[in-house]
């Protein structure tokens, strides 16, 4: 079944890509809910269908997929015993 250990709980996963206003630009089909979100986004390649042009922010589940496409962008990780700067935030 879709049982995740995590949440303990049976669920389901869609990946979305979204604009500014929050408006749906792509929805993935539905998954089950123990799924990687990297493992999910290489197995349906949702990044593979924007144009280049557009940027893609994605969060630290997604770390890699910056190699595979230049149009990515990651969020800056806080260093350990440290903080992030003004111009990372």
């Amino acid at each position: 079944m879709n049982y995740s250990g995590k949440k303990k709980r049976h669920t389901r996963k869609h990946l979305a890509a979204v604009d500014e206003t929050k408006r749906v630009l792509v929805l993935s089909c539905s998954r089950e809910g123990k799924l990687h979100d990297k493992r999910f986004h290489d197995e349906d390649d949702i990044a593979g269908s924007v144009p280049d042009e557009i940027p893609i922010e994605v969060d630290l589940g997604f770390l890699g997929l910056q190699k595979k496409y230049d149009n990515i962008h990651l969020p800056h990780k806080k260093p350990r015993g440290g903080a992030l700067s003004e111009v990372q935030k």
